[in-house]
């Protein structure tokens, strides 16, 4: 049993660690902490929104990391951004405490940064942190990432809970087409919105868009014009479910551009909820999903292609049928709950047997 684990993630997030969340409830775990430390971002939303509550959670991040600096023998588990200017901070934490580096990144190699480096031997000292640590990937290219600057990485998938997140037998008369996500252009929301406008689709055919961001405003307007419907942003997990247990198919037609999607946990919601996905080839994506067994992996920006496939699978209800299965299956024998809280069980064990 681990007293405290202390998560230090840069938003929060606590959606990654739901598997943490598990242990916890089955006492390997006594308390989870959470600390945000993008301290700068918390203070100028607080500003900006006149917020207390915002402000009462900064002031407790700001309370809390520094006491977590002043202590030694904690088990913390750091979600930094490669090459984040934090590294010093992060360097006095791994020398006083059990820590493991979380990441999604699989770009190590100086091609691309989510940060790039502020000082010149800002990457030595991240190489020289990530050396002999322990470190969980959340996709096999990022734990090769790690891995190629000397750390022993452990490849830990992000978790679904497939109790709630599963098929049910209730659908809509129509033919629901679903995106679930941030409505950005890294999420392929451009490609999609033109490929709804240039094609007629039949009867009863609707593409639901579940999320907020920019695109917002340009789907309200096509719901006047076009099979659109636009549910808002949702983050209760019972009610995102039962959105998705009505559709007949997720798409998610991302693109790896400066920024990447590291993985894609709609995805594993959708196939939990017996539904096949159309999805892109991107980093996370592609490990994920298996091309024609649980849903199609297509070219990034192929508006063509995109279109094609889910033609093919809303008149296919036994191809439909087949790949949700394939995908319910995935969904509980790898990306379950249970099951991913069993690898982070091992590799804490692991943590605290060297440590």
């Amino acid at each position: 049993m681990v007293p405290k684990i202390v998560i230090l993630h840069e938003y929060g997030a606590p959606r990654h660690f739901i598997a943490l969340d598990y242990l916890q409830k089955a006492g390997f775990i006594g308390e989870i902490q959470s600390l945000e430390f993008n301290l700068l971002i918390q203070i100028a939303r607080g500003m900006r929104h006149f917020s207390g509550k915002k402000n009462s959670k900064t002031f407790y991040n700001i309370k809390e990391i520094s006491k977590l600096f002043l202590k030694k023998d904690q088990f913390v588990i750091i979600g930094a951004a490669p090459y984040d200017p934090i590294i010093p901070l992060l360097q006095r934490l791994k020398t006083r405490n059990k820590v493991i580096y979380y990441t999604s990144w699989p770009f190590w190699n100086g091609d691309r940064y989510v940060k790039k480096p502020l000082f010149l031997k800002q990457k030595d000292v991240w190489a020289d942190f990530l050396k002999d640590l322990v470190s969980v990937g959340v996709t096999e290219a990022a734990c090769r990432g790690v891995e190629s600057l000397g750390s022993h990485a452990f490849h830990i998938p992000h978790a679904v809970d497939t109790q709630i997140f599963k098929p049910t037998s209730t659908k809509s008369e129509k033919s629901i087409i679903l995106f679930v996500g941030s409505l950005i252009p890294r999420k392929g929301i451009p490609m999609l919105l033109d490929m709804i406008r240039a094609n007629k689709w039949p009867d009863k055919t609707e593409f639901w868009f579940v999320g907020t961001g920019p695109f917002k405003s340009q789907i309200l307007t096509m719901t006047k014009r076009y099979p659109v419907r636009y549910m808002g942003y949702i983050s209760n997990d019972q009610k995102l479910a039962s959105i998705y247990q009505q559709a007949n198919l997720l798409v998610l037609p991302s693109l790896d551009g400066t920024d990447i999607e590291n993985f894609g946990i709609v995805l594993i919601e959708a196939m939990a909820c017996g539904l096949p996905v159309v999805t892109t080839d991107c980093v996370g994506p592609k490990e994920i999903v298996r091309d024609s067994t649980d849903g199609y992996v297509i070219s990034q920006g192929n508006k063509e292609q995109l279109r094609e496939e889910i033609v093919q699978l809303l008149e296919n209800p036994r191809l439909r049928m087949a790949m949700g299965l394939n995908g319910r299956k995935k969904a509980e024998e790898i990306y379950s709950v249970q099951k991913i809280a069993s690898r982070w069980e091992n590799v804490i064990e692991v943590v605290q047997k060297n440590s």
